[in-house]
């Protein structure tokens, strides 16, 4: 069965190209991206082939663009100066990410996302936590990440009080875990493209952002994250989700009873030592032994210095440490 067309049309050459190779590396989209710079060519298109979406420029929307059989135009507002005029605008000059989302949120509201249909891969979730603090935990599960993601799709979940990540990414962080969740239990029918929509990326990695908010996620009970998390699962978009967890949510426990495999990263000091042997004893004492039945204990070598960007804390020390885990762990090579 032929996808449907979402179209991009653009007289400034370059924000065209990006958008469509944006657009491209978003596999998981039902749609078949095709973009024009010249709008006679998309005339022409319209009238052959069934444009269901139409992402167009300002400077390149007109009356003969209004009167093309297409039912969902979107406006690349430039001006900002903009009436309504009956058509849905979106900011032309943000982020790509955020450009989507909007498409996908003003779609849904319409009509139900076409589907692709889900192929049966096995999802891996990969749990990190740690009691000890200050143990690169965070890098660690990003670093796999990055790795894991150049042969395979990978989500990323941050569960941290407060992660940094939009402030080290720089990202335009609107819609984040929790909004997420709202979504879900909300609108369950239109998960997928809310899902689709809040999805950002680094370096081939795909992520949620954090929840901005600490006291957002204390409030979230356990059986939530676990159908949240099933969710996700269950539309089939990624092979690995990792979870980068932490003790300031509900239902830590049974996140990580969830996993397929724990990675918990030691400290060679006493009081770390201590750490990790109360919550061990503590897992037993609560039945919940099994976690440290596929639990891995990474005590790290020292690492003398983590690339200051995000992007590039896959080489070096720590992505040497954490590819020889993979080949170790997961026969990746």
């Amino acid at each position: 069965m032929k996808r449907k067309i979402l179209a991009v049309c653009d007289s400034e050459e370059e924000y065209t190209s990006r958008m469509q190779e944006f657009l491209c590396t978003r596999e998981e989209l039902p749609f078949e991206i095709h973009a024009f710079t010249d709008t006679e060519k998309l005339e022409t298109s319209s009238k052959k082939e069934d444009i269901e979406i139409l992402l167009i420029a300002e400077s390149d929307y007109s009356e003969k663009v209004k009167e093309l059989p297409i039912e969902n135009i979107y406006l690349l507002n430039e001006s900002g100066q903009l009436e309504n005029d009956g058509v849905e605008q979106i900011n032309k000059y943000q982020a790509s990410e955020k450009i989507l989302g909007q498409v996908l949120d003003f779609y849904s509201k319409r009509r139900e996302l076409p589907r692709k249909i889900k192929t049966q891969i096995p999802v891996n979730v990969i749990g990190v936590y740690s009691p000890v603090g200050r143990c690169l935990q965070t890098s660690f599960s990003l670093a796999m990440g990055q790795i894991l993601s150049k042969k395979h799709k990978v989500l990323y979940l941050n569960f941290e009080s407060f992660s940094g990540l939009g402030q080290m990414l720089q990202h335009d962080m609107e819609m984040d875990l929790t909004d997420l969740l709202y979504y879900y239990t909300n609108t369950k029918e239109r998960f997928r493209y809310r899902l689709e929509g809040s999805l950002q990326t680094l370096n081939g990695l795909y992520f949620i952002p954090p929840a901005v908010s600490f006291l957002d996620l204390q409030t979230i009970n356990a059986q939530t994250w676990l159908e949240l998390l099933a969710a996700i699962v269950d539309e089939g978009m990624f092979e690995y989700i990792i979870l980068d967890l932490s003790d300031c949510i509900q239902g830590l426990l049974d996140l990580l009873r969830r996993c397929d495999i724990v990675y918990t990263i030691l400290k060679e000091d006493n009081m770390a030592a201590a750490k990790i042997h109360q919550y061990e004893e503590f897992l037993e004492d609560m039945e919940y032994g099994d976690i440290l039945e596929k639990t891995k204990k990474q005590k790290m070598p020292y690492i003398r210095q983590i690339a200051p960007r995000l992007e590039q804390i896959t080489y070096g020390e720590l992505g040497e440490y954490v590819r020889q885990v993979l080949r170790e762990d997961m026969d990746y090579e």
